[in-house]
């Protein structure tokens, strides 16, 4: 009987439509606050929410390896290296956290969701490899690249290191007398690097009024979920100098019922830990609205 109803209640989940409840009409860009940032060339770093791959080990420390990647290793190295500075580690999975029961310890481990990037919400921009580049970029400072790559290590961890390599090279130069990844020299005025959290979030308060009779009605009763939503955002300008930082912090809801014609069908409900990427729409909506008027200056 317990299968059966698992069966039934997995199936009305999946088959649930969803919506979003953020109203961000107020940051719709003008044709001419467009146009304008469409005639920057703009680099987009990042824009990926989290996403979590649960598993389950005997003890609270599985088997951990060491990070093999010889770029990986240098950016990790350079990046420490400022008055003893730690910004990560170099082991894997360090986006780890745990939990107990009579089953023995489970985890789950954050990730950056590929499929849900926040870019497609942005009218202007492209990622890296869209721009023209050639060689390093001499006029970069290694302050400023330490910066550029510390400000989303420190927030990803070593999930960030694949987003940020194809960014980097490594001088084999003897006269460089350095093995410090140097940045590549892309024909861009500005960069800006994303990352969405908070880390480990997980449904409140509304999803737990809600679930029983969700469950009960087989998904016609609207399950009603809150969380915690962050989204921050870093411009650079071409020489890596750090231009502003946009955070912005508040609540997401989402709505998900059979009856909720209209919305979008993800498959999210109880079970799936991360929400589409157009909770955050908002927040990139009011991004580009106030990026126009830095840009301006």
């Amino acid at each position: 009987m317990k299968r059966i109803i698992l069966f039934i209640l997995l199936l009305s989940t999946f088959g649930c439509t969803q919506y979003f409840v953020r109203d961000s009409s107020q940051y719709n860009l003008t044709k001419e606050e467009l146009e304008f940032l469409k005639s920057k060339k703009i680099g987009l770093i990042g824009f990926y929410p989290f996403d979590y791959i649960q598993g389950h080990t005997g003890s609270i420390k599985p088997p951990s390896s060491k990070i093999d990647n010889e770029l990986h290793l240098k950016m990790i190295r350079f990046v420490n290296n400022k008055e003893n500075q730690t910004v990560l580690s170099e082991m894997k999975n360090s986006y780890m956290a745990y939990s107990f029961s009579k089953f023995g310890y489970h985890t789950s481990t954050a990730v950056l969701d590929r499929y849900r990037r926040t870019t497609e919400f942005l009218e202007f921009g492209a990622d890296p490899e869209r721009f023209e580049k050639s060689g390093s970029n001499s006029s970069i400072q290694k302050d400023d690249l330490r910066n550029f790559l510390t400000n989303y290590l420190a927030e990803t961890r070593d999930i960030g290191l694949d987003v940020l390599e194809p960014l980097l090279i490594l001088t084999n130069d003897n006269q460089a007398k350095t093995d410090d990844p140097l940045m590549k020299n892309f024909d861009v005025d500005y960069w800006v690097i994303a990352y969405h959290g908070p880390v480990f979030q997980k449904n409140v308060a509304l999803n737990n009024l809600t679930v029983i009779p969700f469950v009960y009605t087989l998904g016609f009763f609207p399950l009603l979920s809150n969380r915690d939503i962050e989204s921050t955002f870093l411009v650079f300008d071409k020489k890596l100098h750090h231009v502003k930082t946009f955070e912005y912090k508040g609540e997401g809801y989402t709505f998900t019922s059979w009856l909720a014609f209209g919305g979008e069908a993800k498959g999210y409900g109880i079970f799936h830990p991360t929400p589409s990427a157009t909770i955050y729409k908002p927040d990139i909506k009011q991004f580009s609205k106030e990026l126009v008027q830095v840009l301006k200056k």
